[in-house]
């Protein structure tokens, strides 16, 4: 029986001596989290702005504020806010009628420049207006995009 209660003894000691200094270990590391997360509270970032470019703005394309604006609507909107009311032609030459954001319509012939994009009318057609302009690609160089301005149908015509 003396034997036993030694055994357990030993096995109590062992386990007392195991297990307290896991929760002085235990302590210290909660000391030192506690301690980190108030020295990573403190710390600010600011970032100045001043002198930098904004991250998200195309580099590609200025933005539309930053180009000069002419006055002439034709050359201050983008073709693609640009609708075609009505195509006319006669012998010498065919006209079509554009309607803009701003409600106002202009008449518009071949050889006229366009858009935003130093955009020219190259060919205006029964049912189309074909508007080459010139934007970068991908690389940033200047390359020929055209576009056709359909003219839309009436339900019932």
């Amino acid at each position: 029986m003396a034997k036993r209660l030694y055994i357990l003894a030993v096995i109590a000691l062992a386990i007392a001596v195991w297990a307290f200094p896991a929760l002085a270990q235990e302590e210290t590391a909660n000391t030192a989290a506690a301690d980190e997360m108030a020295t990573i509270q403190k710390r600010v970032y600011i970032y100045e702005v001043r002198g930098r470019r904004d991250p998200f703005v195309s580099l590609i394309t200025p933005p539309k504020s930053q180009k000069e604006l002419t006055g002439n609507p034709l050359l201050d909107n983008d073709i693609s806010q640009m609708r075609v009311i009505a195509i006319v032609s006669d012998a010498e030459q065919s006209y079509a009628l554009f309607g803009l954001p701003d409600g106002k319509y202009y008449t518009i012939t071949p050889g006229m420049e366009i858009g935003l994009h130093d955009g020219v009318v190259e060919d205006i057609q029964a049912d189309s207006v074909l508007i080459r302009e010139i934007k970068p690609n991908f690389k940033g160089e200047p390359t020929p995009v055209d576009t056709y301005l359909r003219l839309r149908k009436e339900e019932g015509q």
